[in-house]
Order: structure tokens, then sequence, then C-alpha cells
């Protein structure tokens, strides 16, 4: 990815995972912007991949505005969408949005053919599964992801698969195998060369140095957090990433890393320079506070822990999310907090809450059950035999009458579905003919437009005067001689009409002009097959003719009515016809791939728009 989408997690390891909230909460917050904001229109510069990662943090809604016109356009491919605004929604938070996206980019057909952009696109689902974590669908994807890297035989795509399957054997209990998976992995991932390298190795290095304090086991956790300092300094084999270069969401999750483990070691006035360090970046990422109260438990600083998780506690019930894990673990911390200062009535009040809460879903679900029970045993006998047989003659009444209703609907769909397919065909059947004649036309036209063109490419003639009746020096000394003789009147009046006449040469010089461009541009197009190259851009075309995109846009449409992209797509699909008609036996994937639109349900939505039926319906009726 263009940003560190791997780090995102690492505030997901301790006490409390407050990122789905805070994706609710920006999702919420989208709701509320202003129509004027989303009336002021993007300049086209803008409209750009580059510029969606570039506004992910610091502009989101423009980051979705971009991404919204740049899929009205339709210029790029329905890959490099999906993959873009999946990123967009993971690297803020929105975690089952950025799913859906990512669900969408591993069923693209174009995915089949590159194992490698196969392989990181599995990294993101599993990241993503990591973040809400949901280990079952999480395994699924790391079996898979380690699976096909031994396939294809990736060393790097290996150690990310091993680094998950290290984080699902220490939360199954079994510790020991699952700290020599990670140090592994992480070893295989140091001795890399992959382009996100310095991503994945901070993740790496964060959720390690979480799981080896949770164990107690400091010094092993110190030198990992020596191995972070190393790599974010730059000192690390090249990675000229500066600490001063780092975002204070990565500077804040390291100086607070650093206080807790320090403090542990009994290092506290270093500990408490990195509090200081983590105080000086203020109150930015407040949801990730939680990462310093094991620090200020130890310092006890109860007071600055209780601010913390009051806030917290204040947004849950704000946004009605009251009965969640996220709010077991706010009352816990408030519970243990208040009884370390000794104001144990709030601590008692806070336990008891948790302590409802546990159970709370299925204490409502058993209340529910034993009511209606209760409504049930409360009637007399005879009134449930009464009620018994009224249900049994409803009952019989209304599986009688749906089944009527069923049989009629069905011989209707039966006989509609019959009379539609019959005028189906015949529609088809017409359109295949007039399909026929238009790619015959074509071809004669093609055939014609290159005989003008060996023509045109002649020297031309010179028309003399003469024998040939052309008019000599004699002729053009008459017509002087005679203009002369006429009045200022006269000389007034042509003068006017040379003008006009010159206006209107120029601008059907201009028509002209454009028309030889096109003709030419047309003639390359067709004659070298460049339209099946899925990768033909505007740029491209700008460089063949000549002329500047605005100019080009210009030409297109004034010869054929059509913008670049749709001239180029009907190209292609007439290239899928003539590939139809000469081999029906040809798959439809296959026709898409050689007419230059790889993108199978984007090649079937084109084809139908321009011929009025799918591919294969044209195959069935041809």
């Amino acid at each position: 990815m263009k940003v560190s989408y791997c780090f995102a997690c690492i505030c997901t390891m301790i006490f409390l995972p407050f990122l789905v909230a805070s994706g609710r909460r920006m999702v919420s917050s989208d709701a509320g912007v202003s129509s004027a904001y989303y009336a002021s229109a993007l300049p086209d510069s803008l409209i750009d991949v580059d510029y969606v990662y570039e506004y992910t943090y610091s502009d989101f809604d423009k980051a979705k505005r971009i991404m919204e016109e740049l899929r009205k356009r339709g210029d790029d491919s329905e890959y490099n969408l999906d993959r873009t605004e999946g990123d967009l929604y993971y690297n803020t938070g929105h975690y089952y949005a950025a799913i859906k996206y990512y669900g969408r980019l591993m069923r693209q057909d174009s995915l089949s053919h590159d194992l490698q952009a196969y392989m990181e696109s599995l990294h993101r689902m599993i990241s993503c599964y990591d973040c809400l974590h949901d280990e079952e669908n999480g395994s699924k994807y790391i079996n898979l992801l380690f699976k096909v890297s031994d396939k294809a035989g990736s060393r790097v795509m290996e150690s990310i698969a091993m680094f998950g399957i290290g984080k699902m054997l220490y939360h199954q209990g079994d510790k020991e195998r699952a700290f020599y998976h990670l140090n592994e992995a992480v070893k295989m991932m140091e001795e890399s060369d992959y382009k996100y390298r310095f991503d994945n190795l901070t993740y790496e290095y964060n959720t390690l140095l979480v799981l080896l304090m949770r164990e107690d086991r400091y010094e092993e956790a110190l030198k990992v957090l020596d191995k972070l300092e190393l790599l974010t300094s730059g000192g690390d084999e090249g990675d000229a990433v500066k600490m001063e270069n780092l975002t204070d969401k990565e500077k804040k999750t390291y100086y607070a890393q650093r206080a807790v483990l320090l403090f542990k070691l009994g290092r506290e006035k270093e500990a408490d320079e990195a509090y200081a360090s983590w105080r000086s970046i203020g109150d930015k990422y407040a949801k990730d506070d939680y990462l310093i109260v094991p620090y200020l438990m130890d310092k006890k600083e109860y007071a600055t822990v209780i601010s913390i998780y009051k806030k917290q506690e204040a947004f849950l019930k704000a946004h009605s999310d009251t009965i969640t894990y996220h709010m077991k673990m706010v009352q816990h911390i408030l519970g243990d907090a208040y009884n370390a200062i000794g104001d144990y009535k709030k601590a008692s009040q806070y336990y008891k809450h948790l302590s409802v809460l546990v159970d709370s879903l299925k204490m409502r679900e058993q209340k529910s059950t034993a009511l209606e029970m209760a409504e049930v045993y409360d009637k007399s006998e005879r009134e449930l035999q009464l009620q018994e047989e009224k249900n049994r003659v409803r009952t019989r009444t209304q599986m009688f009458l749906s089944a009527s209703v069923v049989a009629v609907v069905l011989l209707v769909l039966f006989i509609y579905s019959i009379m539609n397919a019959r005028r189906a065909r015949r529609k088809n059947l017409a359109m295949v003919g007039t399909i026929y004649e238009l790619i015959s036309y074509k071809d004669d036209f093609e055939k014609a437009r290159a005989r003008l063109l060996m023509m045109s490419n002649d020297p031309a003639k010179e028309i003399s005067g003469g024998d040939d009746g052309g008019s000599g020096p004699d002729d053009q000394t008459e017509f002087s001689n005679s203009y002369d003789g006429r009045n200022k009147e006269d000389v007034a009046g042509v003068a006017d009409m040379k003008a006009m006449m010159q206006d209107e040469t120029i601008e059907s010089e201009e028509l002209a002009e454009g028309r030889s461009i096109f003709e030419i541009l047309d003639s390359k197009i067709t004659r070298e097959k460049l339209y099946l190259n899925p990768s033909l851009s505007r740029e491209d075309l700008v460089r063949f003719s000549g002329l500047n995109r605005n100019k080009l846009a210009k030409v297109i449409n004034r010869n054929t009515g059509l913008s670049t992209i749709g001239y180029i797509n009907k190209k292609r699909l007439e290239y899928a016809v003539e590939i139809l008609m000469k081999h029906p036996e040809y798959k439809i994937a296959a026709v898409a791939e050689m007419c230059g639109i790889p993108n199978v349900p984007t090649f079937n939505r084109l084809f139908r728009t321009k011929f009025g039926m799918t591919p294969s319906e044209y195959k069935r009726v041809r």
C-alpha cells in the first residue's frame, strides 16, 4: 500500500480496541458534512489515485470525494479502484467497509494471472480481520496465504503468513510455539527487500513487544524496543525514516510503549522522559491514550487514568455503544482506578455494572422466553384446545390458498417465460443480422479509406494554363483591368465578401485538418490494432496524434460523437464480434482478454450497451 496500512493494527493489541468505535464516529461525522462542501467542484488535477492516499489522513472527506469522482469517470480499472477505496477505509479504521472492497478485489479475474497481487490482497484481508479480532475468518486467509506463498516461492509473503500463525497460536495458549513462529517471521522480514518492509517491521515489532510484556518477558521486550528505535531512527540498513518524520500517531505509540516497558524494568527516569515526550504530542489521537495506562497505573496516577477512561465512557454512551466489549473494559479499568484511590463506593458501582454487562444479553433472552412461557400456561385447557383447533383450520385454509396461488403464479410465469424467450430470440436474431451488416459495412469502409489514404499520399498534379483552359497571365491581366474599372462601392462589397470567404475557408481548413488527423490516427489504431492493449491510455493517443488531451478529445468527439474511452471501447467491441463470428467455441473470458477488456463484468456490460445483448446471448443465436 502507499501508506502504512500495517501499522494501524497496533492499537488493537493492548486492553481495549477502540478503533472500531472510532470508525463509527468518523462515519457519523461524514453524514454531517455540509452540502455546500460537496457542491464545490474538484479540479481535474486532483482526480487521481495518488491524491486519495495523500488526503486519507489530512482530509478524509476530500479523499472520499476524489474516490467517488474516479468511479464516475471509469478511467481506471476496477481492480485499482477497489484496492484504493479499500485502503482508504482501512487506513481510517473503517474495517468492515474495507473488507467490502477487499472482498471485491479478491473476486477480480485479473488476480488469477498475478500471484503477487493475489497475495497482497490476502494480506489486506488478514489485516482487516486482525483489527476486528475475527480469528475464524483471519485464520482462513492466513492458511490460504501460506499455501499460495509456498507455491509462488515468496519468502516475504510466507513471513507474513507465519506471523499470523504465531498470533493464532498465542491466542490459543500455545505460547512457546507462538513466539518461535513470530520471531522466525520477523527474521525473514528483516532479511527481505520488500517495498513495504518498514511498515511490516514496525507493525511486527510493536505486536511482539506487546505480547512479550503481557508475559512479563521484559528483557526480551527491551531488545525488540531497541530494534524498533533503530528502525525508526534510520539506522537499520538504509531505512531512511527519521524519528522526526514519523506521524504523531506513530510517535505516540512508540513513547507509550517505551514508558510502560522501562518502568517495568525499574528504569523510572527514562520511563518518565518517554512519558514527557508522549505528553508533548498533546490530545491528538486520544483514542490511543489507553496505551499509556499501564505506566500510569504503576505510577499510581489514578486521576489521569480516570480522566482518560471517563472520556471513553462518555463517548460510548453518546453513541449508544454500552453493551459491548469496549464498555466492559472501560468499566473494569475505572473500577480498579477508583478502588486504588479509596473511593470504594464508585468502584463498587463500576464492578456491579461490569458484572451485569457480562451476561446482560443472555439474561434478556432468558427473561423474554420465561414471559412467553408464562403467558401460554396461564390459559385454561379448554381455551388452549379451542385455540389449537382454530389454528389448525386456519393453517389448512392458508396452505390450500397458498398452494393455489403458487400454482397459478407458476403457470403464469411459465407461460410468460416461454413467450418472453421467443420474443428475446426473435429480437436477438434481428440484432445479430444488424451486427453482421455493421461489421461488413465497417470492413468495406476501412478498405475504402485505406485506398483514399494511399491516393492522398501521391504527389499532386500541377494545374497550369494554356491549352487546358486554365487561367494564364493574360487572363489575370484582364481580371485586374476589369477590377480597376469598378467604382468604390463595388470595391468595398468585394472586400467584405472576400473577408467572409476567408473566415469560412479558415474554419473549413480547421475541420479538414481535424478530420485528416483523426483519419491518420484511426487508421494507425485500426491497422496496428493498438486498441487490443488493455493499458492503452489517453497519453498514448496524445503521443500518436501530436495533439494535447483537450484537442484530441475534441477531434475524436467531432468525428465519432464519442469520448476517447468510448471510441477505443467501440473498436474493442467490434473486434470481439469478429472473434465470436470466427470462433464461437471461445470462452467469453478469453474473448474479453483478446479484445483488450480483460474484466469480464465490464466486457459484458459494454457489449450489452452497444449491441443490446450479452456476448453469451450472441453466441447462442448467431
